[in-house]
């Protein structure tokens, strides 16, 4: 009968001696152990602990796998069904982070350095997805929100950059101090204009008429990329956009 030694048997298996030594210290795969404390391994090892890499690698945990281990006939359905289950929320999750990564490298591209608010905020926005959407859905129309949120990766690439050069823009222009009714502010609060219509349409009423205290308390809690003061400035440039406008249409 072969034995080995604990390194003999890592270095055949390709697991770590320390690894080896946790198996033993939870139970789950116990050498032969010598009264000088030497410890063995046999071939009946090397059977246990291929169960073990094999339970490991579909997502069991170790305290399943010491319950299957010394069993020859598996019943692993309700295990197998329950771990399919975490597996496809895991995809999901590993997709909606290659969405986030994606997005923030092509906005990296354009914006060689942007301030870390910026980037928690796209992040933020694809984790509360979800959550925005449902609080949406109690301020407006059905249709309006399947405009914002059904759109494809490239667009949502695309919508992502537009509003990330339009804020940057903002930001550089309220840093020096410009005034919020300046013809250059107004032209950057138009693209954001324009953005809004695409989505919205032509009456923005849907969105200039909703009043603070009726918004759903999920947006409110949104983290915004800018200042208190630096929201303030452009509250004010909005609401003097919107003015305009509502003078141009009156003639």
């Amino acid at each position: 009968m072969i034995k080995y030694s604990i390194g003999q048997f890592a270095k055949k298996t390709g697991v770590t001696i320390r690894t080896l030594r946790y198996y033993e210290e939870i139970g789950l795969l116990i050498p032969e152990c010598t009264k000088t404390n030497r410890r063995f391994y046999y071939d009946s090892h090397l059977s246990s602990l291929q169960k073990i890499i094999s339970l490991k690698y579909i997502g069991l945990s170790l305290e399943k796998i010491k319950k299957y281990l010394n069993e020859e006939v598996w019943d692993l359905r309700q295990s197998l069904l329950f771990q399919r289950q975490i597996m496809e929320k895991e995809r999901e999750k590993l997709t909606n982070i290659i969405k986030v990564l994606d997005n923030a490298l092509a906005i990296s591209k354009e914006q060689k350095e942007l301030s870390s608010s910026i980037y928690v905020a796209i992040i933020d926005s694809f984790q509360t997805e979800e959550k925005s959407k449902k609080a949406l859905k109690q301020i407006l129309p059905e249709d309006t929100i399947d405009r914002i949120f059904n759109i494809s990766d490239e667009e949502q690439i695309l919508l992502n950059q537009k509003w990330v050069n339009i804020f940057v823009e903002l930001t550089d222009l309220y840093k020096k101090g410009i005034e919020p009714s300046s013809l250059l502010v107004q032209k950057c609060i138009g693209k954001v204009y324009d953005l809004l219509v695409s989505f919205v349409g032509e009456d923005l009423s849907l969105i200039t008429e909703i009043k603070e205290e009726d918004l759903p308390q999920d947006l409110l809690k949104l983290p915004s990329p800018f200042s208190e003061e630096q929201q303030k400035w452009m509250d004010e440039a909005f609401e003097h956009h919107f003015t305009l406008i509502e003078k141009k249409e009156k003639g």
